[in-house]
């Protein structure tokens, strides 16, 4: 009798343990989770710790934090980029906002738009529309860590984020207005660093003054090159593309 109770309570066990699968994959198929690995991720970005402003903080932007348009959350240990913004384009708009293209685990925080449904060129920190000037233009602000790319009407096309010089008096970008005088694509190399025989990538690097260059590389989200004008992969090969040899480029405070 006892033998035929304890197989009768494991024969229920062991349905419940298939209801439970069976509730997980569903949970799974509607975009929930049934196991507790990264629980945070899954929480609405309104229930997350707010951060505010700091200005000691090296990363770009906490001044946002404070701004109508946007919040700045709490990043936890096993946050990524992919698994907080599954949208590509959701993620390439808060990426730029925070001006990095590095992974989240070197973030404590980042910015977010309030609205996260508009148009990634609504957030541009450079205006819609400028003088007609007749010719293309590139605009680098070391202020706003971001470029911004205007066709020849004065529209405002793209604009991303962009790392600039360290600011240490050696490897600041130089500011002023410059001209594309030589580009190349991919395989572009720094003939400089690292010294002495260089060979560091500069991928669709963009020459505008001296050694100067935009080109593709990481970027933590505040100045750090040694005085190149680092953009991401993408940007890297749009501005590429976009940018014929002779047309201006303005460096701005």
């Amino acid at each position: 009798m006892k033998v035929y109770k304890f197989l009768t309570i494991l024969s229920k066990i062991s349905v419940m343990k298939i209801l439970v699968f069976i509730i997980c994959g569903i949970l799974v198929i509607l975009n929930y989770g049934c196991s507790d690995i990264n629980s945070d991720a899954n929480k609405s970005f309104n229930a997350r710790l707010a951060v505010s402003g700091d200005s000691s903080d090296p990363f770009y932007g906490k001044k946002l934090c404070h701004n109508s348009k946007y919040k700045c959350i709490k990043i936890y240990k096993k946050d990524t980029w992919e698994n907080l913004f599954k949208d590509k384009n959701t993620r390439q708009l808060v990426m730029d906002l925070n001006r990095t293209n590095m992974p989240l685990k070197y973030r404590d925080w980042i910015i977010i738009p309030k609205d996260i449904n508009n148009s990634h060129i609504l957030y541009s920190p450079f205006p819609q529309k400028v003088s007609k000037t007749n010719k293309k233009k590139i605009v680098i602000s070391i202020s706003k860590q971001a470029y911004a790319a205007y066709d020849s009407k004065g529209n405002l096309l793209r604009w991303g984020a962009a790392n600039t010089g360290a600011e240490d008096g050696e490897r600041n970008t130089p500011l002023g207005k410059f001209k594309i005088y030589r580009k190349k694509g991919a395989t572009c190399q720094s003939s400089k660093y690292p010294i002495p025989k260089g060979g560091s990538p500069m991928p669709y690097c963009i020459f505008f003054h001296k050694g100067y260059a935009i080109h593709a590389f990481k970027m933590p989200g505040f100045p750090v090159s040694l005085g190149c004008v680092r953009v991401g992969n993408d940007d890297a090969k749009w501005l590429h593309q976009f940018s014929p040899i002779g047309i201006d480029v303005i460096v701005e405070a």
